[in-house]
């Protein structure tokens, strides 16, 4: 999530759009495992999932180069 934020915010300088979209697809590849994790921990002890932070950068980032 930190990765994402940093290189978004960072985006115009060399290929950090590149690796911020990459960490968005890494991020969004393990959300699945990521949600059973914190369902079934009682550690966590989480009564709601948190915001996807690569989902949502995903979505805002294809919505500004009209690919929705």
């Amino acid at each position: 999530m930190n990765l994402i934020k940093f290189y978004y915010r960072n985006r115009e300088i060399d290929n950090n759009l590149n690796i911020a979209i990459s960490y968005c697809e890494k991020q969004i590849s393990i959300s699945k495992d990521a949600k059973k994790e914190l369902q079934n921990n009682p550690l966590m002890n989480m009564p709601y999932l948190p915001n996807h932070t690569g989902y949502e950068q995903l979505a805002i980032i294809e919505k500004k180069n009209k690919n929705t």
